[in-house]
């Protein structure tokens, strides 16, 4: 059996706070000088959060530590403390953890008969659950306060009993509307993301026009209003439509920035309204409106690892973005550095398929901006971590050309006989060579010589090629305008078509 990596992932996920939190709540019962878990947790800390969990080679760097000898005791300990110590710390830090502590101090004090304290907690239950629209925990404490009306029987409890009664059932009704609303949302998204979406039209507007009516209703809750939102964005951006789809998102971003309780707890949420609209800004070519949206989401706090990733990636991919897609190339040297640290950092939180995908946009930056020292150091990475992916080699075939055109520029021009007859190879083994690559590798060798280049370019130019290879096209196209040695050096290469 592999040992489980839960306990590594916990530790390593938690902030600073968190883990200071965490050495005050356990020396509340210190066994000792010092607990055996609380030994085992500074040396699961110190361990790198960049590699993998090896436990075997944790347990031998342990095994000269008397403490260490019921491995599986303590880690099976540390792992229940540590949650239970992450439960309180979230119940001080969060207005949800307050409200279900409230809801168990209620409890607490009608049991023990102390019926005038418990109606102070259910008063001040109340108040912070109509601030957050915590709806089942509303229903709780009506139910609780009605429950203590029947013991009490004062008159001012039987006066609010009827309007207790009525509240229960705005609730209600407010649930079951969210519940409507949300429903409606997560269709159409397995919809939008199984590419039904199209097909599924007439349905859509079927369920669209049922909630239409909900709008003006005095049952939406936050939650319901905004699902309307991400519904209504879904469709306008699989419709093409995408600056109805940014309105969406703007009105979303607007009212979710008026609900303190959410802008304190919700910066998740709003990480994936600001994306989604930085994605539908691409697609409508508003590059304009990215610095503005990117500074928001570097601005958020971060609690966690996993926020700290998010953010990481979300922010700098976008940044990545706006300078691919505009003429300022400004700090474009900081970013890259920025952006491979992150890529180390938080490797285990971002997925491989995302780090392809940064990385891919970091090496065509560093292409287009000619610094192809570090093209090649990066391509190097990227290389490795697609590996066999076959799903990414139609990516892979580009960045190929990459390395080739970088290589070139850079007079390395021992490597291209090889690079130009292993690419060639390599493209047809895997069925991806058409003639616009079959002509391209082909006048590579040629590019050295300046009596021929005009020639080669508008062959280039002029061949046809795939949607496929669109993007490697401009490319070639524009370094060879722009940065392309033109001077044949004392070197020569092969420049017959590689075998």
């Amino acid at each position: 059996m592999i040992p489980s990596t839960n306990l590594f992932d916990i530790i390593h996920s938690l902030t600073a706070s968190e883990k200071r939190y965490f050495k005050i709540f356990s020396s509340t019962h210190v066994i000792g000088t010092k607990n055996n878990y609380e030994k085992l947790f500074n040396a699961i800390c110190e361990l790198p959060a960049n590699q993998p969990y090896n436990e075997a080679a944790f347990k031998k760097k342990l095994s000269g530590k008397t403490w260490a000898k019921n491995f599986a005791v303590e880690k099976k300990f540390l792992e229940d403390i540590l949650m239970k110590a992450m439960r309180a710390y979230n119940a001080e830090k969060s207005a949800e953890g307050a409200l279900n502590d409230i809801i168990a101090n209620v409890h607490f004090l009608y049991n023990k008969g102390l019926l005038n304290a418990a109606s102070k907690e259910l008063k001040k239950g109340i108040e912070l659950g109509e601030e957050m629209e915590n709806l089942p925990g509303l229903i709780i404490l009506y139910q609780l306060k009605l429950n203590l009306t029947r013991v009490t029987q004062t008159a001012s409890d039987i006066k609010t009993a009827d309007e207790d009664l009525e509240s229960e059932t705005r609730i209600l009704r407010m649930l079951d509307t969210e519940r409507k609303v949300v429903h409606a949302r997560r269709k159409i998204y397995n919809f939008y993301i199984s590419g039904q979406l199209s097909k599924k039209l007439s349905e859509i507007n079927v369920l669209v026009s049922e909630l239409e009516h909900l709008e003006a209703s005095q049952y939406l809750t936050y939650k319901a209003r905004m699902s309307l939102f991400f519904l209504r964005a879904m469709i306008a951006e699989k419709d093409g439509r995408f600056t109805d789809a940014m309105k969406q998102y703007e009105e979303a971003n607007a009212i979710w920035k008026k609900n303190e309780l959410k802008l304190n707890e919700s910066y998740s949420n709003l990480r994936m309204i600001l994306s989604n609209y930085l994605v539908c800004a691409h697609a409508a070519e508003r590059f304009d409106v990215y610095p503005s949206i990117i500074e928001q989401l570097e601005s958020f706090p971060m609690e966690n690892i996993k926020d700290q990733a998010n953010t990481f990636f979300r922010a700098k991919g976008s940044r990545l973005l706006y300078l691919l897609n505009t003429s300022d190339k400004s700090g474009s040297e900081k970013l890259v550095k920025e952006i491979e640290d992150g890529l180390i950092k938080f490797q285990q939180q971002i997925s491989r398929h995302d780090v392809v995908h940064m990385y891919t946009n970091l090496s065509l930056l560093l292409f287009l901006t000619h610094n192809y020292e570090k093209l090649v150091e990066v391509l190097t990475h990227t290389f490795a971590v697609i590996g066999r992916d076959e799903k990414m080699y139609q990516q892979l075939s580009d960045l190929r050309f990459l390395e080739i055109m970088a290589h070139f520029s850079l007079k390395n021009y021992e490597l291209l006989d090889y690079q130009l007859r292993n690419t060639d190879r390599w493209l047809r083994e895997h069925k991806l060579n058409e003639p616009f690559t079959d002509a391209l590798i082909k006048s590579i060798p040629g590019m050295r010589t300046r009596s021929r280049l005009d020639n080669i370019k508008t062959q280039i130019a002029e061949q046809e090629c795939s949607i496929t290879y669109q993007l490697l096209k401009a490319l070639v196209l524009e370094w060879l305008e722009f940065n392309l040695p033109l001077q044949a050096n004392a070197r020569n290469i092969n420049a017959s078509h590689p075998a």
